[in-house]
């Protein structure tokens, strides 16, 4: 991987992938978000996943049923409204962070995902008004690493770059991975559209695929700068624990200012 132009491709590519990831699981879809999905190309790009090319299908021929019945299916089955065994597909970590037992909102996972945010001088807009480990909120994070990522790139600072290459794989593992096979299995079981079977194989692709890519990339960093993650990255537990004073320095310059997720 060519350090100085395909990782920059390959960072805005991640950035795109998961703001749709996002795009899809954060509410019904809107007409003009359809639209612009049908005239997406999505049938074509397997080469991710099965599941787009599944979407693209399902949305050849789009109009105002479609955008109904895919409200009713995202309402039926991601506000719980259907539910199996007792479990609802809730999008959220809280929901889903351990093998059965009680589902639940602002559960642990949502404080520490919460305090990664801030620590990376995010917070969500106040009028989204739910819980931060919402899964879309979690893949706009990881875009907006991506992003940081690519003008750290540009800017040459290989350090930074590969600090927050380290933080988005151990966040991908630790608050995406852990928890989203699980929902998507629930999920599956309680879908009725086949739009949303793609979406969810897309998803589960697409993070596998990731995962194996932000290994890549941050193995291109380190041969070519000598760098070596484990002297740059930043403790993710550290990450998830609420900051003191003492520790402001540690999240970098941007600390503490307000941004949108």
């Amino acid at each position: 991987m060519n350090h100085a132009t395909e990782l920059q491709t390959a960072m805005e590519e991640r950035r795109s992938l998961y703001s749709l990831v996002s795009l899809l699981f954060a509410a019904p879809l809107t007409q003009e978000q359809i639209d612009r999905l049908g005239d997406a190309g999505l049938s074509e790009r397997e080469d991710v996943s099965h599941g787009l090319a599944v979407m693209g299908k399902c949305l050849r021929k789009h109009d105002a049923d479609t955008r109904q019945a895919l409200a009713v299916d995202y309402t039926g089955t991601f506000y719980g409204m259907r539910t199996t065994g007792g479990r609802a597909a809730l999008p959220y970590e809280s929901a889903h962070d351990a093998e059965g037992g009680e589902q639940m909102l602002m559960g642990k996972a949502r404080a520490r995902v919460y305090n990664v945010f801030k620590k990376h001088a995010l917070r969500l807009d106040q009028s989204l008004n739910l819980p931060e480990d919402h899964l879309s909120f979690e893949c706009d994070f990881m875009a907006v690493l991506a992003e940081r990522t690519k003008e750290r790139l540009v800017e040459g600072d290989d350090a930074e770059a590969l600090r927050l290459l380290t933080t988005q794989r151990s966040f991908l593992a630790r608050h995406i991975a852990s928890w989203y096979p699980r929902f998507a299995q629930l999920a599956l079981s309680l879908s009725k559209e086949r739009f949303y079977h793609g979406a969810l194989e897309f998803a589960q692709d697409f993070f596998a695929l990731d995962a194996d890519l932000l290994d890549d990339a941050i193995a291109a960093v380190e041969d070519e700068t000598g760098l070596r993650a484990e002297d740059v990255a930043l403790d993710m537990e550290w990450l998830e624990t609420p900051p003191r004073d003492d520790e402001a320095d540690r999240a970098g310059d941007e600390a503490w200012k307000v941004a949108s997720c």
